[in-house]
């Protein structure tokens, strides 16, 4: 099966596809989604996505927490699975922080929040 190509990417000597959200669905490969590498979507967790865009952003987890309103080893719990689904207003909070790339990476792993 081929998939439609957006682009490609030259990272680490590997190539990858940079594809539609729909496109991504289907495959298990590692690829770049609005310059985010990404593992498979079956690996996909919210915390994967907080910890990168945070590391992103050069925010500390302190720094982050601040900033959405809960201490450090809630986003620590959170990053690492230990808390896997944080509230709809912490995920809203941290779309407003982040931007629409987060929330797309959220509709990735079938969250849609309601607004």
């Amino acid at each position: 099966m081929t998939y439609p190509k957006v682009g490609t990417l030259k990272l680490n000597n590997k190539d990858y596809l940079i594809v539609s959200t729909e496109d991504f669905k289907s495959l298990d490969t590692n690829l770049i989604v609005r310059g985010l590498a990404i593992p498979p979507l079956n690996k996909i967790t919210i915390g994967y996505l907080i910890r990168q865009h945070r590391l992103l952003a050069g925010q500390t987890q302190s720094e982050l927490g601040k900033r959405l309103g809960i201490g450090q080893k809630h986003i620590d719990k959170i990053e690492n699975n230990k808390i896997k689904r944080p509230s709809d207003s912490l995920l809203r909070k941290t779309i407003e922080e982040f931007g629409s790339n987060f929330e797309d990476g959220l509709k990735l792993i079938g969250i849609n929040l309601k607004y």
